[in-house]
């Protein structure tokens, strides 16, 4: 590897710099999975289901289950979580409009 896109080095690639330590900055771009509901779930069903993602990303079984597949759990409030998805939207949908990309 020669760097990695991420915004902070790997834990398991912990000697491999990032491309901003190497002065390429705005590259950066973290792999995220996420759960998401159709709109207009009611407020308390999303709570609830935050809740208990939340309490399963704390669980030590599934930390070290990532763990062992290089991942570590997030763990974002759905709101901030959801203005980084609006985000990744915009910066990624201004690239592929910009590239001329096109669904086949």
């Amino acid at each position: 590897m020669l760097a990695s896109t991420g915004t902070q080095r790997h834990r398991l690639t912990p000697d491999v710099p990032t491309l901003a330590e190497l002065g390429y900055k705005g590259f950066e771009s973290v792999g995220w999975s996420a759960f998401f509901v159709p709109a207009g779930t009611p407020p308390e069903i999303v709570a609830r289901l935050e809740a208990e993602i939340v309490a399963v990303t704390k669980d030590p079984d599934f930390i070290a289950r990532l763990a062992e597949l290089g991942q570590a759990p997030g763990g974002k409030p759905q709101a901030e979580f959801a203005a980084d998805v609006r985000g990744d939207y915009e910066r990624w949908g201004a690239m592929i409009r910009k590239a001329g990309i096109k669904p086949e």
